[in-house]
C-alpha cells in the first residue's frame, strides 16, 4: 500500500518517485519534517520543508481515506449489500468526497421523513412515480390511503416524494453534476475569466489549499494568523494554529 500511495503523491504534487518513496518511508519511521529535509537530502533529492510538508499532508490524508474504506466496507459488508464491483470501486476511490458519495446510498441513516414514508410503506409508491410512467399518480395513491397513517392522497404523494428526493440526493451521477454547475456558476460570479475553484468538504480543507496556494503563488513560506484561533487539523492548519497543545 505504501508503494501505491507514493505513486498517488508523485503524480499529484510532480514529485520524483524515488524522492517521494523515501520521504514516505522515513515519515513511516518516524522521522519529523525538519529532519528529512535538512539532514535527508540525499534520499529526498534535495526536497526542502514545504515539499515534505506537502508530502506528508497527503499521505495522511490518503491514510485516512483508507481507513475510511474498510471501515465502509464492514458497513456494507454487514448490511449484506456487499458486491465485487462495488467493493473495486470503493477500492479504487481516492479521493474523500467521491468516496462519500459512494457511501452515502448504505450509510445507516437518521429517522429521516423519507425513512418515515418507507415505514408507512410507500416505497412502492415512490418507485411508480420515479419511474414517471404512471398518467394518474393520484389514481395510485389511493392504494396506500387508510385514513389513519395515511389519512389521503396527497399524504401518500408527499411521503412518497420525500423517498425519491432521498434517491436523487444519494445519487452520485446527480450530486457531482450539481457539484460542476455550482462550480461553473460560481466561477463566473467571481468575475475572473482564469479561475480554479476546489470544493472541500470543510473548513480546515480549505485553510489547507488556501495556504499551499499562497505559498505556491507568492513563494513565501510565513503567513499571518489570529492568535488562540483554530484553523483545522490538516498539517497546515495546525502549523498556523498559535497553540502549543496541537
Amino acid at each position: 500500500m505504501q508503494n501505491k500511495l507514493a505513486e498517488i503523491i508523485s503524480r499529484e504534487l510532480n514529485i520524483p518517485l524515488n524522492s517521494v518513496s523515501n520521504t514516505v518511508r522515513l515519515l513511516d519511521d518516524g522521522a519529523t519534517i525538519p529532519f528529512i529535509s535538512r539532514y535527508r537530502k540525499e534520499a529526498t533529492g534535495n526536497l526542502d520543508d514545504e515539499k515534505v510538508q506537502s508530502v506528508e499532508a497527503r499521505l495522511r490524508y490518503y491514510c485516512e481515506i483508507e481507513k475510511r474504506k474498510g471501515t465502509i466496507l464492514k458497513t456494507i459488508e454487514g448490511q449484506g449489500k456487499l458486491t465485487e464491483e462495488l467493493t473495486a470501486k470503493i477500492l479504487g476511490c481516492w479521493d474523500a468526497t467521491e468516496l462519500e458519495d459512494i457511501y452515502l446510498p448504505f450509510k445507516p441513516k437518521r429517522k429521516t421523513r423519507a425513512e418515515a414514508a418507507r415505514l408507512l410503506g410507500l416505497e412502492p409508491l415512490a418507485k411508480i412515480i420515479m419511474a414517471q410512467r404512471s398518467d394518474n399518480v393520484e389514481e395510485r395513491a389511493r392504494e396506500w390511503v387508510n385514513g389513519e397513517t395515511v389519512a389521503d392522497t396527497d399524504a401518500a404523494i408527499a411521503g412518497a416524494l420525500d423517498i425519491v428526493a432521498e434517491w436523487i440526493s444519494e445519487n452520485s451521477a446527480v450530486r457531482n453534476s450539481l457539484q460542476v454547475e455550482f462550480a461553473s456558476r460560481l466561477g463566473h460570479a467571481s468575475g475572473y475569466e482564469d479561475y480554479s475553484l476546489f470544493l472541500v468538504n470543510s473548513g480546515a480543507e480549505a485553510n489547507e489549499n488556501a495556504l499551499k496556494l499562497a505559498s505556491f503563488h507568492n513563494g513565501r513560506t510565513r503567513v499571518i494568523s489570529a492568535a488562540g484561533a483554530f484553523h483545522g487539523r490538516t498539517s497546515l492548519a495546525v502549523e498556523v494554529t498559535d497553540n502549543h497543545g496541537w
